[in-house]
């Protein structure tokens, strides 16, 4: 799809017609789009294993409120 957009640019340019020109931008967009979907769904199921960036600091809070509770249950 980027491929068509690349020859409908280089038809604007020739032809120098808005229209060709709003078909040409159109169609890269939409390829880049597709391209990145595809890149960001391979990247998410390959994630779903891995922890994420802020499950650390997750953990780390709860052990901290768990440690509160208990001092707090003591008095």
């Amino acid at each position: 799809m980027f491929v068509g957009g690349i020859v409908l640019l280089l038809a604007f340019f020739i032809t120098r017609n808005i229209i060709i020109g709003v078909g040409a931008f159109g169609t890269m967009v939409a390829g880049m789009v597709l391209v990145a979907g595809s890149i960001a769904t391979r990247d998410d199921v390959s994630s779903a294993t891995r922890s994420r960036p802020g499950d650390a600091a997750r953990r780390a809070f709860e052990r901290w409120e768990d440690s509160v509770r208990k001092r707090r249950k003591r008095l």
